[in-house]
């Protein structure tokens, strides 16, 4: 009776003690089920014939996270991820120099929302502003609804490769979710706002920040320089 009333995942989570079933209103459980089966969540060599671009996530009062990604012929390799919080734009992009130094790697795009140009009441100076002065030129991307940024993300997920060190990034992705209206029973149509939500949105922010700039493609070290140089 139980099974017949309730989804597979549903069922498996509940009567089977299944953890690899997508969780309840996730956005991407089954597409990293996908990954991990098919052996795309692994150990993702740094390509130095591509550069290295970036993900953000501006947070508000909270949590930053920045991914940095290469594109090696159709794959997006998400090589490194990291998070912050109650620090400035400084400390992240002291984070970029840090891994560019260890690694080698040059700079492509950095993708940002396009809150990035909102002025900040405190400086009177907006973050794109700040990023500028630190050495890094944002390329904001095109402002579209959650739901269409949801979806390019499922959109390129076949070509996610994620570097196994990601493990926090991958645990948001897993858990990014809907919210659940105990009134009515039904999953409304926005996400839950949690500790996940800024990591899935940098990964938003990438899909779209590809899709819509027109920069889908290959990019190799002859590709202009973007900052932090």
């Amino acid at each position: 009776m139980a099974r017949s009333m309730m989804t597979s995942d549903a069922y498996e989570q509940e009567y089977e003690c299944s953890f690899q079933a997508a969780i309840q209103g996730a956005y991407y459980g089954k597409e990293m089920q996908e990954l991990e089966d098919e052996g795309r969540l692994t150990n993702v060599p740094i390509d130095p014939h591509a550069l290295v671009q970036t993900a953000w996530d501006l947070g508000i009062g909270d949590q930053t996270a920045v991914i940095l990604f290469q594109q090696v012929g159709q794959e997006i390799h998400i090589i490194d991820h990291f998070e912050g919080s109650g620090v400035g734009l400084d400390w992240y992009v002291q984070e970029l120099h840090n891994r560019k130094d260890k690694h080698g790697y040059q700079f492509g795009h950095h993708y940002f929302p396009h809150d990035v140009q909102v002025k900040e009441l405190s400086t009177g100076r907006s973050r794109i502003e700040s990023l500028r002065s630190l050495g890094v030129e944002p390329t904001v991307v095109p402002k579209l609804s959650v739901a269409d940024g949801i979806n390019a993300v499922r959109r390129i997920f076949p070509r996610l490769w994620i570097d196994e060190s990601c493990n926090h990034f991958c645990e948001c992705l897993r858990q990014y979710r809907t919210v659940f209206d105990e009134k009515r029973k039904v999953y409304q149509l926005r996400p839950r706002h949690d500790w996940t939500s800024h990591s899935a949105d940098s990964l938003r922010y990438l899909a779209v920040g590809l899709t819509e700039t027109g920069s889908d493609w290959y990019a190799p070290l002859e590709y202009e320089n973007r900052g932090i140089v």
